[in-house]
């Protein structure tokens, strides 16, 4: 019986280790999976951290006003208050830390899913995990998405948008004309 008490990137890399290692396809397709898997499993044990960091930091702030009601003589209102916007801040820190590793996470188990999955000939399928891999070891970036960004989390265009096609104005309602 099949134990799925397991991230799906390692049960991907279970399924994909009963195919035939002798065919030379299923080969490069282990490779490839335990490659991605290795970046798929450090992205998971570091958005478990994050996510406990966060629960964690989520509940002080939380309870923050009530401990502070309750130890007075410890704080002044003001330091209370500044150690609470310190706590809300370091928290956010762990919640943004969460989401990224949890992005990455997700699309290496929707590469893994590729691998395992696709009808691609192994030939065609190692440059689009390279990459795809490529794409999510950027690294951070800060900078926020505009509305007409045609881009998901990683960088990739979004499915059914080119990012060199120009955008369509003709859906766009124009602005009307003043009356002279």
């Amino acid at each position: 019986m099949t134990d799925y008490k397991k991230t799906s990137a390692r049960f991907l890399i279970d399924y994909i280790s009963t195919l035939p290692q002798d065919d030379p396809d299923n080969a490069a397709k282990a490779a490839l999976a335990g490659d991605v898997y290795i970046k798929a499993w450090s992205w998971a044990a570091l958005n478990k951290l994050f996510f406990f960091l966060a629960m964690f930091g989520s509940l002080a702030v939380i309870l923050w006003p009530a401990f502070v009601v309750i130890f007075t003589k410890f704080f002044t209102l003001q330091e209370a208050a500044i150690l609470q916007t310190c706590l809300t801040a370091i928290t956010a820190f762990f919640v943004y830390f969460y989401r990224y590793y949890k992005t990455r996470q997700m699309f290496s188990e929707n590469i893994l899913r590729h691998i395992a999955f696709g009808k691609d000939p192994v030939a065609d399928l190692i440059p689009k995990v390279i990459e795809g891999m490529g794409r999510l070891d950027q690294g951070f970036t800060f900078s926020v998405p505009r509305k007409d960004d045609k881009h998901d989390a990683t960088g990739t265009p979004s499915p059914g948008k080119s990012p060199n096609k120009p955008s369509d104005k003709s859906k766009t309602p124009s602005k009307p004309k003043k009356a002279s």
